[in-house]
């Protein structure tokens, strides 16, 4: 998504105005074309930005979808293995660095950078997020299944994610920032 009057829509130079980006990741079985359409990304992002609800930024919609062919592999969790990939690299790595560099139209600021996801997308989110804990400012989960993984009832959010966290807020809940729906 390009916002409204960004300069590579046109075909012209880049201007000197840096926007923020957004790194949207799908969810299982969830093509970028299906997520862009399904929850109407365009038109919503569209009407938050005329009624000045959300600044411009740029979104990208990357899918770990595994539709191949006519097999139907679900998803990859963005996470890594033989069978899928290694896509906490390739996004933490490649698809930043190709966006900050080769895409230089796009204007995008590297010191503003989000990465959120929708269920499976969500869970990646976070796992590359900590994997490349200085890239981005913010990371996002809407209905990501953080408990998975682990032997515990609370898996990942309680044995690696809220330790991660507290450690680097000083222990300190009062710190750490969270925002619901119904803020």
């Amino acid at each position: 998504y390009l916002p409204p009057g960004h300069p590579a829509i046109f075909g012209r130079p880049p201007s000197r105005q840096k926007y923020p980006v957004l790194y949207l990741l799908a969810d299982f079985n969830q093509n970028t074309q299906e997520l862009g359409g399904f929850y109407q990304l365009q038109r919503v992002a569209d009407e938050l930005l005329a009624a000045g609800e959300m600044d411009s930024l740029v979104i990208i919609v990357i899918s770990g979808d595994l539709q191949i062919s006519t097999t139907d592999l679900g998803g990859t969790f963005y996470g890594n293995s033989l069978l899928i990939g290694d896509w906490v690299t390739f996004i933490g790595q490649q698809v930043v660095t190709q966006m900050d560099t080769f895409y230089l139209s796009f204007n995008t600021d590297p010191a503003r950078r989000a990465i959120a996801g929708l269920g499976m997308g969500g869970y990646g989110a976070f796992r590359i997020a900590l994997e490349y804990d200085t890239l981005f400012d913010v990371v996002g989960a809407l209905s990501g299944p953080l408990a998975l993984g682990g032997t515990e009832a609370g898996g990942w959010l309680q044995n690696y994610l809220m330790p991660e966290v507290l450690s680097e807020n000083n222990n300190n809940y009062d710190s750490i920032e969270a925002a619901t729906p119904f803020d």
